[in-house]
């Protein structure tokens, strides 16, 4: 791969604990490589594993790699919710692929359950976003611009972490997102 390409990719296995400064595997990144995921959501699942939400991260995990699941909306815990319901054979299956991978991920079921912007935090920890001034409007953590339809529930919160986007620059429009609270980021 072209070295601007290589070096970007060294440093987000770094940023999510895969790799060390060295470049070798670490536990993390040998939990991570475990999952049949792409590496940002790998590292949620592994890390929602350790904290007794391996399934719910996992559940989290194939809904944004299975487009067309839970419906269309920006908002990732009404998309939840909706896949919850789901019946067809496609969310059934889902479902036992998020079983197999939280399986996989160890770690026992947690006492409260985990909501999706906190556990998205652990795959895009550079996607906080802090609305700004405008309704529907967000600046990211890593100083890229985004919004969404002011008419979208997620447009009234402070804090999103945005799994998704489309566009460039100031004018990105957040595809996927979950609200968060400030604590959680913390």
């Amino acid at each position: 791969p072209p070295a601007p390409a290589l070096n970007e990719a060294r440093a987000l296995l770094r940023a999510l604990h895969a790799i060390d400064e060295a470049g070798r595997l670490t536990q993390a990144g040998a939990a991570m490589r475990k999952l049949a995921l792409p590496v940002r959501l790998a590292h949620m699942v592994a890390e929602a594993g350790s904290r007794g939400h391996a399934l719910e991260a996992a559940t989290l995990a194939v809904l944004l790699t299975e487009r067309g699941l839970g419906g269309d909306s920006a908002d990732l815990e009404r998309r939840l919710l909706r896949f919850r319901g789901e019946k067809s054979p496609r969310a059934n299956a889902a479902r036992q692929l998020a079983e197999r991978l939280a399986r996989q991920a160890g770690g026992g079921q947690g006492g409260e359950a985990a909501s999706a912007g906190p556990l998205l935090i652990h795959a895009w920890p550079d996607r906080v976003a802090r609305a700004r001034g405008e309704r529907g409007r967000f600046v990211l953590a890593n100083g890229s611009g985004a919004m969404v339809d002011a008419a979208d529930p997620l447009a009234n919160e402070t804090w999103l972490v945005v799994a998704d986007l489309q566009g460039k620059a100031q004018n990105a429009r957040i595809t996927a997102a979950a609200p968060v609270g400030e604590v959680d980021i913390r």
